[in-house]
């Protein structure tokens, strides 16, 4: 998050982020988030366009993608218009889960 042209000199520290979005969701008139969560929205927002683990961890500036591969995890409501049943599935004759065969 740059406020000017150019990076800023020294890192920005924890209380100086929590401030500018803490005035941010306040000029916008809306409920208070963490700047973690606003962070977390932002890879969840990139994946969901297309980007890959990648991209999501250059943009965040993560050095391990596997702490940006957090994102990668399955989405149950975007994967159920893609489930079909199984050939020649019989639901009278299904066992429940965990019932021997």
């Amino acid at each position: 998050m740059f406020l000017a042209i150019g990076a800023p000199a020294r890192p920005m520290r924890p209380q100086s982020v929590w401030g500018i979005v803490a005035r941010a969701c306040a000029r916008a008139e809306v409920a208070p988030i963490s700047p973690r969560s606003l962070r977390h929205g932002l890879g969840c927002d990139l994946l969901a366009a297309g980007a890959s683990l990648v991209e999501i961890s250059e943009v965040l500036r993560q050095k391990d993608l596997a702490t940006t591969a957090i994102y990668a995890r399955v989405d149950l409501a975007a994967l159920a218009p893609l489930v079909r049943a199984w050939p020649d599935d019989d639901a009278e004759n299904r066992r429940p889960a965990g019932e021997p065969a």
